[in-house]
């Protein structure tokens, strides 16, 4: 009987670890005093994410820190049980959140909980309410969201009408990015359209379908994360329609590499994935050893650090910017950090 005892604990915890959703590693062994352990939830299972987690492994190591990544679904459900089973660990000193809904209450109780209890709670990519973190590190999302509606408004100078596509609409950064790409394009460009898949990337696709079948006229396509990237570039090439569409984007995965590189994309803004893990760290670990001055370097007084922006565009885009980075160079920059995307 105490073998057949001890077989069934073993399988509920395999159960239990199955329904908790996309867990990574931890950089190390479980957490201590010496080595606390920290957790990222992050908003999608997108491969954004795997260059902060490169920068979260070189902080930790540098910092003397466990971190451990766990994947969300992209739904608000998703993430507020993720949260609460955070909430459950004991050896937990510090939590990172790209949070998908700033606004749904189960995320904001849970991550007021998480505070009361004395656990700093960094925002991260995504910013929440103020009241739910000690501080947000990642991409001023409106100033990206200009910079890219400017590239667009170079790109189509005549104007016309764009769609654009998200996974989660009401997400902080995806309503700003939207709101700073109309503001930086200008009244020209008219975005008839914002279409959700909740972070299903065949939803993805075939919303893309969907567009050009709606709207004959269409003169571009947003992607505003990450995903939504080669979606957008894989759907027009099927429709063959490359040649009278504009194709602006966020963000860098593999495939939106290969996009730039052949010209079948014309820019995508890049942010610092890598970054907002390595800072998320410094900052966490900063907080538990009460250093201030340590955290206020970071984040400032506003207790908000923008990790910048980068655009990218293929080697012969006649597009300029302050922020403009070529694709040969992006590339090197991404090769020598031993990074497959950003």
């Amino acid at each position: 009987m105490r073998f057949c005892r001890q077989g069934l604990l073993v399988v509920f915890a395999l159960v239990a670890l199955a329904c908790s959703g996309s867990r990574e590693p931890q950089t190390q062994g479980p957490g201590s005093a010496e080595r606390p352990r920290f957790v990222f939830i992050t908003n999608s299972n997108s491969p954004f994410w795997d260059a902060a987690r490169k920068g979260l492994d070189a902080a930790a190591k540098e910092f003397g820190a466990d971190v451990e990544l766990i994947r969300n679904d992209s739904s608000p459900a998703g993430q507020i049980r993720r949260l609460e089973q955070v909430a459950a660990q004991r050896d937990v000193k510090g939590v990172m959140v790209s949070v998908v809904e700033p606004g749904a209450s189960g995320i904001i109780d849970q991550m007021k909980a998480l505070r009361a209890k004395g656990i700093p709670v960094l925002a991260i990519d995504s910013d929440g309410q103020k009241q739910t973190r000690d501080a947000y590190i990642g991409t001023n999302n409106i100033e990206a969201g200009r910079v890219l509606g400017q590239a667009a408004a170079q790109l189509l100078p005549g104007g016309g009408k764009a769609v654009a596509f998200v996974g989660v609409r009401s997400a902080q950064n995806a309503q700003e990015r939207v709101n700073g790409f109309k503001e930086g394009a200008g009244a020209r460009i008219q975005v008839v359209d914002v279409m959700e898949d909740s972070g299903d990337v065949n939803k993805a696709r075939r919303n893309v379908a969907a567009a050009l079948q709606n709207h004959p006229d269409l003169k571009m396509l947003v992607g505003i994360w990450s995903y939504n990237a080669p979606a957008i570039v894989d759907e027009v090439k099927a429709a063959g329609k490359r040649a009278s569409l504009k194709l602006v984007t966020f963000d860098a995965e593999p495939n939106t590499l290969l996009a730039l590189k052949d010209g079948m994309l014309d820019a995508t803004a890049v942010q610092n994935p890598y970054l907002m893990g390595y800072l998320g760290v410094k900052v966490l670990k900063a907080l538990l050893s009460k250093d201030a001055a340590a955290v206020k370097e970071v984040v400032g007084e506003m207790g908000i650090k923008d990790t910048g922006i980068r655009l990218v565009a293929p080697d012969d885009s006649k597009i300029t910017s302050d922020a403009l980075v070529r694709f040969s160079d992006f590339k090197k920059d991404l090769d020598a950090k031993g990074l497959t995307s950003s």
